[in-house]
């Protein structure tokens, strides 16, 4: 039989029209004549080039006569006509799921009451021992009467050996199937399981959610590059909207080891969200939009305006910032790409974004020529391109310009569109001394410098809040480091950033870090679960939240709220090791040191027993930490006590003992050091100021290594006491604040 040929009977079947055909067969509506019903038949194309194209519906039609649900498309027959099989099975009453996506994501409830009907048939699948393996939105069909799941062409038993027995290539290599759909393990020929079918099913609900697969690219190649290393979207909106996007993020892991264990276990996850929260919050699910604003490049150096290059871009990305469908990555990031003219695609890989804005300067006697464009990528799509020559003066103008074309270039929600413009400074010279100290404030030993441009910039304008943020930025670390007098200034200048604009996103969470360093950590999770509420796309929110909550003993929301922050910018930091560290958990601190500027890896090798190398890091650390004297301090105070130094050890902590230094995180890493030399008197007095700072993580007074000499001391006890006490308010606060529904779920 050719491609366009039609027969007219089929066995006992009358052919009654064609329903579909694919790459391997083609379906017929028929009537069964000898039980008088309409049915489809399926068979072999007869054109087809597979040489396992029989096998496998030969394997379709035997796998799937053992399986009874509802929800699985029912087979009835395996026939031969003419010396090839056909199968006749249920005839299905409704539209493929992917005829419905072609209008754009469904309402939330419904995407997520397909996919639990899904889970619900690949749980009767899997428990039979079968796994899909092509499970896509054309082999989902929604009936009047529910959803029913088809076309098990691909499927196999689990561990079964043979052509298509790993991933889904063919005996010449090909791949069959929907790469798009596909677990990275397929895509590499290797093993399959039940987990393969859960990452199928994450890019589906995906899908369904947001309007689009959270895969793409041009090519073959393309995709599957995209599956194998591309970070998805984040979703958001509602507590609801979070927690479905906590399921996608496992279900679209990249390791099988990662993902969801069973069908059940993911139902189970579905059914709470469906059951946490109406469908009108539901729906307010919406992918977030990955923006990274690259340096400027300077086409001719000039160190007369070479400090636009990175402040310009880092003025923008705030600007940008705050927004509940968009995402703006850390130009501490993106400055790595201040020298050469971008590799897009390298960009797109490395700061995971979908947007980028790109742009130059070049000085021509007193005016400045930039140009400026928005690009998607990987694709390259060139949205739009802007050049203007403006003075020195008039650059501030440009900006807003820039901003607001951006911003009228995204798809926004309708709260994000009606929020008012970035603010900005009364005049040109203001705008001026902020943008060079923003440049300034990259490095810590120009932080004072910058500092005194933002004083600068707030004498000519006391009115404009990010200077007042910024400033209070560095008064905070000033403060915690060296002059405790700062700390009062960083939260007088927080508090006036905020009485400006309440929306500042920056001066919210550094005054949240300012208030744990003051002691007052339930404060700090309540300003911080507040602005989690209004903007769930702020990532340095919930690097915050990783320290409120680790000082609260609250160590699984601390890794909640590190996992929230690293979704939605992996590049940004956290003080996650800290957190690690304090569960006990070595292996993984030790993979995260590399990511921070703590004196930490001397104090983590010391923990498991690898001294030498503690001894070389706290040397490292001695030095790198030689400008700001109290770090340093602490280095050399833990490599002394390694090295059985006791009085080079007291002679570097004395600065600790006095009443200046008060972050109780530092003091109990202090106190670990006291009890190393074996001074167990200072070690519990450290350990008081400590508590008295508000840390109040009774998991590392519990399990610290360093401290196992205190714990059978006659102190030990009523310490543990008072920190129970202490942390139980913590926890009411956390809870009272919402936060198991923000960051837990």
């Amino acid at each position: 039989m050719t491609q366009d040929e039609r027969p007219d009977r089929i066995a006992q079947y009358r052919i009654l029209s064609k329903l579909g055909e694919g790459g391997m067969g083609v379906v017929y509506v028929a009537q069964d004549e000898r039980l008088e019903r309409k049915v489809a038949l399926k068979l072999l194309r007869g054109d087809s080039a597979d040489p396992n194209a029989r096998e496998r519906l030969i394997r379709e039609a035997r796998l799937a006569a053992g399986l009874s649900d509802a929800r699985i498309c029912q087979v009835y027959e395996l026939g031969d006509w003419n010396g090839q099989p056909f199968i006749a099975m249920e005839l299905i009453h409704g539209a493929p799921l992917a005829e419905r996506l072609q209008s754009g994501a469904l309402p939330a409830a419904e995407a997520i009451e397909v996919a639990l009907s899904v889970v619900e048939a690949l749980a009767v699948l899997h428990g039979s021992g079968i796994v899909h393996r092509d499970l896509k939105p054309s082999n989902i069909f929604v009936t009047p009467d529910g959803v029913k799941v088809l076309d098990f062409g691909l499927a196999r038993p689990f561990g079964a050996g043979g052509p298509d027995a790993t991933g889904a290539l063919t005996m010449t290599g090909a791949f069959v199937g929907t790469p798009q759909y596909a677990a990275p393990e397929m895509l590499l020929g290797g093993a399959v399981d039940a987990r393969a079918d859960l990452f199928s099913v994450g890019v589906i609900l995906f899908q369904m959610l947001a309007g689009r697969p959270p895969f793409s690219g041009r090519t073959f190649a393309a995709v599957v590059h995209s599956v194998l290393y591309d970070a998805p979207p984040v979703l958001t909106g509602s507590p609801a909207a979070s927690a479905m996007d906590h399921i996608l993020h496992r279900l679209l892991a990249k390791r099988p080891d990662d993902r969801y264990s069973s069908a059940q276990a993911l139902a189970e996850d579905l059914r709470r969200v469906a059951a946490s929260a109406d469908s009108g919050r539901i729906s307010e699910a919406r992918p977030v939009l990955r923006l990274a604003v690259l340096p400027f490049r300077l086409l001719k150096p000039d160190s007369e305006v070479d400090y636009l290059s990175v402040s310009l871009a880092d003025a923008l990305a705030s600007s940008l910032s705050g927004l509940e469908s968009l995402v703006v990555r850390s130009t501490l990031k993106s400055a790595r790409y201040a020298d050469a003219a971008p590799d897009l695609n390298a960009v797109a890989a490395d700061l995971a974004v979908d947007v980028v804005l790109t742009g130059s300067i070049l000085r021509m006697k007193d005016r400045l020529r930039i140009s400026a464009e928005l690009v998607s990528v990987p694709a390259g799509d060139v949205w739009w391109t802007e050049k203007a020559q403006v003075s020195l003066d008039e650059v501030f103008d440009l900006h807003d310009q820039l901003a607001q074309r951006v911003l009228n270039s995204l798809p926004l929600t309708r709260r994000d569109q009606t929020q008012r413009g970035p603010m900005r400074p009364g005049g040109a010279k203001a705008f001026d001394l902020y943008l060079r100290g923003m440049q300034l404030r990259m490095e810590p030993g120009s932080w004072r410098q910058a500092r005194s441009f933002f004083e600068q910039c707030l004498e000519v304008d006391p009115a404009f809040a990010p200077a007042w943020a910024e400033r209070g930025r560095i008064d905070r670390i000033l403060g915690k480091y060296e002059d405790p007098m700062h700390l009062a200034r960083a939260e007088s200048a927080f508090v006036r950033a905020l009485e400006i604009d309440p929306d500042n996103g920056a001066a919210q969470h550094h005054f949240a870090q300012l208030e744990i360093d003051l002691g007052r950590v339930e404060a700090a999770l309540a300003r911080l679960l507040k602005r989690v509420r209004e903007r769930r796309a702020e990532p340095h929110v919930y690097a915050a939240l990783v320290q409120a909550c680790r000082y609260g003993g609250l160590l699984e929301e601390s890794v909640a709220a590190h996992q929230h922050a690293r979704r939605l910018d992996p590049s940004v930091a956290t003080s996650i090791l800290h957190t690690y560290y304090m569960q006990g958990d070595y292996a993984r601190a030790l993979e995260e040191s590399h990511r921070s500027s703590d004196p930490f890896a001397a104090r983590l090798l010391g923990a498991i027993g690898r001294n030498d190398e503690a001894i070389a890091a706290a040397r490292r650390e001695e030095q790198r930490f030689s400008g700001f004297p109290l770090l340093r301090n602490f280095s050399t105070g833990l490599r002394a006590a390694f090295e059985g130094k006791r009085e080079e050890a007291l002679a570097a902590l004395a600065p600790f003992e006095g009443s200046q230094f008060n972050d109780g995180e530092g003091l109990f890493y202090v106190a670990e050091i006291y009890a190393k030399l074996g001074l167990v008197e200072r070690a519990f007095a450290m350990l008081e100021k400590s508590v008295n700072a508000a840390f109040l993580c009774l998991p590392a007074f519990e399990r610290d290594p360093y401290l196992a000499p205190l714990r059978a001391r006659d102190l030990w006890e009523p310490l543990m006491e008072r920190v129970r006490l202490r942390q139980q308010s913590v926890v009411a606060a956390f809870d009272a604040a919402g936060g198991r529904n923000l960051i837990v779920a």
